[in-house]
């Protein structure tokens, strides 16, 4: 497990990985405010194509969002958070 920790009011990469299938395992903290969930994340590398699912529950509604992207066969997870936030993840990946 690795902890990420984000600023109030920023954005950019959590983790990035060349495998074309992972699973990102996750709680987060924003203050009071828990969640937790998984992202399955499916990438064609030849093509930089990115799909994925994420599924969480929360106590009450966060503001970190999340988004993938891909490029040179490397796909990274990007965040976005107006709220300093704190985040507990597993990456498992397959190639």
């Amino acid at each position: 497990n690795t902890v990420f920790t984000a600023n109030a009011g920023t954005s950019g990469t959590i983790t990035t990985t060349t495998a074309n299938n992972s699973v990102i395992s996750y709680t987060l903290n924003q203050g009071a405010n828990q969640r937790t969930g998984t992202i399955k994340v499916a990438t064609n590398t030849l093509t930089n194509l990115v799909s994925y699912d994420e599924e969480y529950s929360e106590t009450a509604t966060t503001d970190l969002t999340f988004s993938l992207s891909a490029a040179s066969g490397i796909t990274s997870l990007n965040y976005s958070t107006t709220t300093a936030t704190t985040i507990l993840y597993r990456l498992q990946s397959a190639s």
